[in-house]
């Protein structure tokens, strides 16, 4: 008997694990959905109180729920039509702590950002946590492999450069520059 609540005690957990992945990973893509939507309430939903949200070059920062919402919201200003389509999402659940969880998230957008249509590349480095039987962010850092004009897109790519989403052109947040 005991053998045998060994194995079900071990299938329990391994179900668990499997049911948090799926909830992270929807977590993600619900984010898109609303910051497309342009839904604030249901983008406030998706953080913890004290979470924090910024970007890989400094231009983003965002500490406690109401810094993050300045800082998504204040988006919407510039960006009118958004597309966010993630690709891949590895969960890293927390072998100490079942509420805690890491995870990388790579996605690709196309917006209109101050009536010019962009592309982007992106990646997330998010954490987890669960909050009254709920996954939310505690924290994503975003970072861009590109973010450039739709029209200018090969050059644009091609250039040390690529991050074109203000007026100060950046290297890429993410992967080796090579020669080309």
């Amino acid at each position: 008997m005991d053998d045998l609540e060994g194995r079900l005690g071990d299938i329990e957990r391994r179900v668990r694990a499997l049911e948090d992945k799926d909830e992270i990973a929807a977590l993600a893509v619900r984010y898109g959905e609303v910051v497309d939507s342009h839904d604030a309430e249901a983008l406030r939903a998706l953080f913890t109180d004290d979470a924090r949200f910024h970007s890989a070059n400094g231009v983003m920062d965002g500490q406690g729920i109401d810094a993050v919402m300045q800082v998504l919201a204040g988006r919407w200003d510039v960006i009118k039509t958004s597309l966010h389509v993630s690709h891949g999402h590895v969960v890293e659940l927390n072998d100490t702590d079942p509420n805690r969880a890491t995870g990388t998230v790579f996605s690709h957008a196309e917006v209109v950002r101050n009536a010019t249509p962009m592309i982007s590349a992106l990646r997330y480095d998010d954490v987890y946590r669960r909050v009254e039987g709920r996954w939310l962010f505690a924290e994503r850092k975003l970072s861009f492999f590109y973010y450039v004009d739709a029209a200018t897109y090969i050059d644009d790519l091609m250039s040390d450069t690529p991050v074109r989403a203000d007026a100060t052109p950046r290297p890429a947040d993410l992967g080796p520059r090579r020669d080309r």
